[in-house]
């Protein structure tokens, strides 16, 4: 009986696979320059890796960056709807990734080493239509408190700047959200009261339109400021709403149904106010999609 409860507890502890050292890590981030297609991208497992996997974040192509590495917890399934081709890197064993869909097809599979294995998969029907933040730079920003007068924000270089410090810019950024690394819009109302406002001409509607959104790690953890009021305009009808809690740790989903006006040219806004502004930084995505995505 002692023998059996010694070799239950072994079982127990046995951390599998080792750690991958920085070795791996480099072999890896070789043969995936080898083998790089334009609109791959890459997800690590298990997420907790980061600090390693940001040797990953520096492969280039081409003399061009590859983009994010998703680190998310769940998998966030439009990180794999946005690329065509998705490498999951498994570390330590782990294979119990969900892939992008069903019908994903295998195309690349190597083993590194005893601790890492390197497989790409095609992304097959894909709901993305439009990836609204990359239509970020033709978009109108503003702000405005009330019914006063709206000042906009201009466009320069990789972000619309608002005449005020860098925090009130709003910009695409990898930013901490509900627990995870975050490729979204940072939005920031400024001042008390006051609303930012994005508002994307010409979209090509679709069924819907799925945004997520969430304070960042820094807003959530403060006890200054307030909740934040998100409101979405269609056309400039508000159609949907919803309220950011201050300390709110979360990333979350709002639908809306475009089907009414399918195959049509309109716009889409999305507006953030506070009574208090302090530390209000919010992060919002935002996609339109041929249909619902199961989050």
């Amino acid at each position: 009986m002692v023998a059996l409860a010694v070799l239950a507890l072994w079982i127990s502890l046995d951390p599998g696979s080792p750690e991958p050292n920085r070795r791996d890590w480099e072999a890896a981030k070789s043969v995936i320059q080898d083998e790089f297609k334009p609109g791959d991208g890459i997800r690590i497992h298990p997420f907790w890796l980061r600090d390693s996997a940001a040797i990953l974040s520096t492969l280039t192509v081409q003399g061009h960056a590859v983009g994010d590495v998703d680190l998310s917890l769940p998998p966030d399934p439009m990180y794999a709807a946005r690329h065509k081709y998705l490498w999951i890197v498994s570390a330590m064993g782990r294979d119990d990734l969900p892939l992008p869909s069903a019908d994903a097809p295998l195309e690349f599979e190597r083993k590194i080493s005893e601790s890492m294995t390197l497989s790409r998969y095609k992304v097959q029907n894909s709901p993305l239509v439009t990836d609204l933040l990359e239509q970020l730079p033709t978009a109108t920003v503003e702000r405005w408190i009330g019914s006063g007068k709206r000042t906009q924000c201009r466009w320069n270089q990789d972000r619309h700047k608002c005449r005020g410090e860098a925090w009130q810019d709003v910009r695409v950024e990898q930013k901490e959200v509900g627990g995870s690394p975050r490729r979204c819009i940072v939005m920031h109302p400024y001042p008390d009261r006051a609303t930012v406002g994005v508002r994307f001409e010409k979209v090509k509607f679709s069924k819907g339109i799925l945004i997520r959104s969430g304070f960042t790690l820094e807003a959530a953890r403060r006890s200054q400021g307030s909740d934040a009021t998100i409101i979405f305009r269609v056309n400039g009808q508000q159609v949907a709403s919803r309220i950011a809690g201050r300390n709110a740790w979360e990333w979350a989903p709002t639908w809306v149904d475009t089907t009414q006006h399918d195959g049509k040219i309109g716009t889409f806004s999305v507006e953030v106010s506070a009574v208090k502004q302090d530390y209000r930084e919010l992060c919002l995505d935002a996609y339109v999609l041929s249909r619902p995505l199961q989050e």
